[in-house]
């Protein structure tokens, strides 16, 4: 019985558990790198949504307020609201 035949077999099947171990590192790599990703992403929407939220509610505000306001009472309220908005660092949607 030849054991050479074996031994390039065993020899084979190193060679392919190695090279699947550096692939599968590389993968959690990337997994790790993808999972950052989605939670930039994920905070990114929650900082745009609250900016619209806040947005709209000035709308409402502004709407409600014209018939009650002067012109000059709704410019300065309006100055207000836009010194507010680009304090913040997200862009509207």
């Amino acid at each position: 019985m030849e054991v050479v035949p074996y031994v390039k077999i065993v020899k084979r099947l190193s060679q392919d558990k190695e090279e699947l171990e550096s692939d599968s590192k590389v993968a959690e790599k990337k997994l790790h790198i993808i999972g950052e990703e989605v939670i930039n992403a994920r905070n990114d929407r929650e900082k745009a949504l609250k900016k619209k939220e806040a947005f709209r509610s000035i709308q409402v505000d502004v709407c409600d307020g014209v018939e009650r306001r002067s012109l000059a009472e709704l410019r300065a309220e309006l100055e207000q609201y836009q010194v507010t908005i680009f304090r913040w660092k997200v862009p509207f949607i």
